[in-house]
């Protein structure tokens, strides 16, 4: 006898560290999850990013290119961008080096 599908909804809180990017605009990162990330010219408009980005960052296959690491990285301000083979899955982890001084840099 097949089964019925259900679902099971768990609300819970997120934090997003909003910053603002010299020059103008404002990025957002979700603190606990690594790699989901926006940026908008008002907090308004982060806001609707940031929920776009939640919604990219749990869809399948959950992947992250080399096109799109760049563009993080100048959003952040800088070059670096994890390193490949791309795409990355979006469990990927910072190297063990990274620390949160990294991100005032």
């Amino acid at each position: 006898m097949p089964t019925a599908t259900s679902t099971l909804s768990i609300p819970f809180t997120l934090t997003v560290d909003v910053h603002e990017i010299e020059g103008g605009g404002f990025y957002g990162e979700v603190r606990q999850l690594p790699g989901c990330l926006s940026y908008a010219d008002t907090i308004e408009e982060l806001a609707d990013a940031m929920r776009e980005a939640l919604r990219d960052y749990f869809a399948e296959p959950g992947v992250m290119t080399e096109e799109t690491a760049r563009e993080l990285a100048a959003i952040q301000g800088t070059t670096n961008i994890p390193p490949g083979p791309y795409p990355l899955r979006r469990d990927y982890q910072p190297p063990a080096w990274w620390t949160e001084a990294h991100e005032d840099e």
